[in-house]
C-alpha cells in the first residue's frame, strides 16, 4: 500500500516497527509533502483576499505548484521505501553471493536515487515559498516560516540518506563528486530557509 493511502497512525506504525522500510529514507519526503501542504494554506487564504487580489494569478500558479510538489514528494517516499527494500534484500546475501556482486552497484545507486530527488524537490519547494513573502496574507507568516523549516528539515534528512549509502560505492571520485554537490545543495538550502525565516520575522 503506497504511504499515501495510509492513515497517519498506521503511518507512524509502519514506521515504528522492525521493519527496513518505510524509514528515514521515506519519512525526509513525508515531511516536505507537509511543507507543500502548509504553503498551499497559506495560499488558500490569500488568493481571495481583495487586498492581495495583484497577486492573485501568481498565486493560483504557485498554488498548482505546489499541488504537483505535494503528489510528487509522495511518490519519492514510496519509491525511496521500494528502493531500500531491495538493497536490504541483497545486504542480506553473503558479499561473494553472485546475485548481490551482480547487483550491488545498481542497487546502491537506486536508493540514493529517491533522496536525491527529495533534495532537488525540496529546492524548488523553497523556491515557491519565497515567493509567497509579500504576496500572502501576513497573518500566516508563521505558517510559511514552518514550511521553510520543514523544507530544510527535508532536505537534510533526504542528505543523511544519500551519504549512508555513499559509503557502498566503490568508485572513489564519483563519490566524492556526489558527496560534495550534496553538502553544496543543503548549505545553500539551510541559508535561504533562515533568511526567509528572518524576513517573515521583520
Amino acid at each position: 500500500m503506497s504511504l499515501s493511502n495510509r492513515t497517519f497512525n498506521e503511518l507512524l506504525n509502519d514506521l515504528g516497527d522492525k521493519t527496513p522500510a518505510p524509514g528515514g529514507g521515506a519519512v525526509a519526503p513525508m515531511v516536505a509533502a507537509l511543507a507543500a501542504a502548509l504553503g498551499r494554506m497559506v495560499l488558500a487564504y490569500s488568493i481571495d483576499k481583495d487586498a492581495l487580489k495583484e497577486h492573485r494569478e501568481h498565486n493560483q500558479q504557485v498554488m498548482q505548484h505546489l499541488e504537483q510538489l505535494q503528489e510528487q514528494a509522495t511518490h519519492c517516499a514510496d519509491e525511496d521505501a521500494t528502493a531500500y527494500a531491495a538493497l536490504n534484500a541483497l545486504m542480506k546475501l553473503d558479499a561473494a553471493d553472485p546475485r548481490r556482486q551482480r547487483e550491488w552497484a545498481d542497487a546502491v545507486s537506486g536508493a540514493m536515487a529517491p533522496p536525491r530527488n527529495a533534495i532537488e524537490l525540496c529546492a524548488t519547494l523553497l523556491d515557491l515559498l519565497e515567493q509567497l513573502n509579500g504576496t500572502t496574507n501576513r497573518w500566516l507568516g508563521s505558517d510559511l516560516a514552518v514550511a521553510a523549516i520543514l523544507t530544510a528539515a527535508a532536505a537534510r534528512a533526504a542528505a543523511w540518506n544519500v551519504r549512508v549509502n555513499l559509503t557502498q560505492m566503490d568508485d572513489g571520485p564519483a563519490r566524492d563528486e556526489l558527496q560534495d554537490d550534496v553538502e553544496s545543495q543543503i548549505a545553500n538550502l539551510d541559508q535561504r530557509a533562515r533568511s526567509l525565516e528572518t524576513a517573515l520575522g521583520a
